[in-house]
């Protein structure tokens, strides 16, 4: 299942041609990141009944954030909309989270 997202972006890519244009690559880029680490932060909140680890909480949460940030980018991608909250700020917020959390643990 995984694996047909990218397959899947690769065909359509190679067919529309949307990787030659910045805004619609970085669309699909986002829209993927979202989706993706949305999914594992609800795997790690849903899987924390089998495994009591206390980390997963904090994870799970920093993951929900960075899909957040992902999910805010790609509106103003997408809906064209200038924002202080450029590519370089989003990352920092992104890297800061996940340093800040294997910092914390």
């Amino acid at each position: 299942m995984v694996v047909l997202v990218p397959a899947a972006w690769f065909i359509i890519g190679i067919v529309s041609g949307f990787p030659l244009v910045n805004a619609q690559r970085a669309s699909v880029f986002h829209l993927t990141a979202v989706m993706f680490v949305a999914a594992s932060a609800v795997e790690i909140w849903v899987d924390r009944h089998s495994e009591h680890l206390p980390e997963r909480r904090p994870l799970a949460a920093c993951l929900l954030v960075s899909a957040l940030i992902y999910a805010v980018r790609l509106v103003c991608i997408v809906l064209d909309i200038p924002s202080a909250f450029d590519f370089a700020t989003a990352f920092f917020f992104r890297f800061s989270s996940t340093s800040g959390l294997r910092c914390w643990l």
